[in-house]
């Protein structure tokens, strides 16, 4: 039953996706997709139900912020208090990420990121999947850092073993 509706949200999620993606390709910009969103963008049928997420993580760079905020304003979306881009009809918000960053001396930067990525393509669309060392490495980081298990002495491994399944 969780399942069924989490591959529902999931669809409803990568439309939001896709809409995105076509909109900042038809601006001149390939995003690089993260966490849920490259799972998202890569997964195949049997494994796009198994992760749960609330937003999507898209990277764009310094010189592209502009026009990809303009973008996300033609689809409709506005601020939601510092949570993301969205409108009331979206099941997940945007997260914007671009260079510095908020703990640019910690998290990989959109250009480093980019730079170790393989462009991809889906419906249509075109966006850059970091390697799955990169992408491994990101989800280590930003639970350590945002998750709070640096402090706490924490090791989520969720998101490796969410990873390792995908490969398999």
């Amino acid at each position: 039953h969780i399942h069924d509706h989490n591959v529902q949200r999931n669809t409803r999620l990568l439309a939001q996706l896709l809409e995105l993606l076509a909109a900042f390709n038809r601006a001149g910009i390939e995003p690089t997709l993260t966490k849920g969103a490259a799972h998202l963008f890569t997964s195949s049928r049997e494994t796009f139900g198994a992760r749960m997420m609330s937003d999507l993580d898209v990277f764009v760079e310094t010189t592209e912020v502009a026009a990809a905020e303009q973008c996300l304003i033609d689809l409709g979306r506005q601020r939601m208090a510092g949570l993301g881009w969205g409108r009331p009809t979206d099941v997940g918000l945007i997260d914007l990420h671009y260079p510095p960053g908020s703990l640019p001396k910690y998290f990989p930067i959109a250009t480093a990121l980019s730079t170790h990525s393989n462009r991809e393509s889906r419906q249509g669309v075109r966006a850059k999947i970091p390697s799955p060392t990169w992408r491994a490495a990101h989800l280590v980081v930003h639970d350590q850092i945002k998750d709070g298990d640096w402090w706490l002495g924490g090791l989520d491994v969720r998101h490796l073993h969410q990873r390792a399944q995908a490969r398999a």
